[in-house]
C-alpha cells in the first residue's frame, strides 16, 4: 500500500500502515479501492472500545479527483466477505470507513 502510487499517505498514516499497527481487511479495502479511484488517505484510528492491541480499523479517505467522493462511497458499500464494511458515512474531511470486529462482543 505505501508504494501504490495511486495512494497518497499523510505522515500519520504512513506511521500507523508501515509497522503494521492496520486491519490487514481495512488495507484491502484500501488496496481496492485504489484500483480505480486515486485515494488521499489522512489519518487511522481504533475505534470505541477496541482493546489495546487491536489493530487500527478506522481510516478517513478522500478521492484525488474532485467529483468522485459519491463513486467512492458506493464501492466501499458494495465490499463483501472479509472485506465488508462497518460503517461508511461522509464527513467534512473525507469518508469515514470502519471495518467491523469479528468474534468481540
Amino acid at each position: 500500500m505505501a508504494a501504490n502510487p495511486r495512494v497518497h499517505l499523510s505522515e500519520p498514516a504512513r506511521s500507523a500502515l508501515l509497522p503494521g499497527l492496520v486491519d490487514v481487511r481495512l488495507t484491502g479495502v484500501l488496496a481496492d479501492l485504489a484500483a480505480t479511484t486515486p485515494l488521499s488517505v489522512g489519518s487511522f484510528a481504533r475505534t470505541p472500545g477496541d482493546r489495546p492491541g487491536t489493530p487500527l480499523r478506522e481510516v478517513v479517505v478522500s478521492p484525488i479527483q474532485p467529483g468522485q467522493l459519491p463513486r467512492l462511497r458506493d464501492a466501499v458499500r458494495a465490499q463483501a466477505g472479509d472485506y465488508l464494511t462497518d460503517l461508511v458515512a461522509e464527513g467534512n474531511d473525507g469518508l469515514l470507513i470502519r471495518v467491523d470486529t469479528p468474534g468481540l462482543p
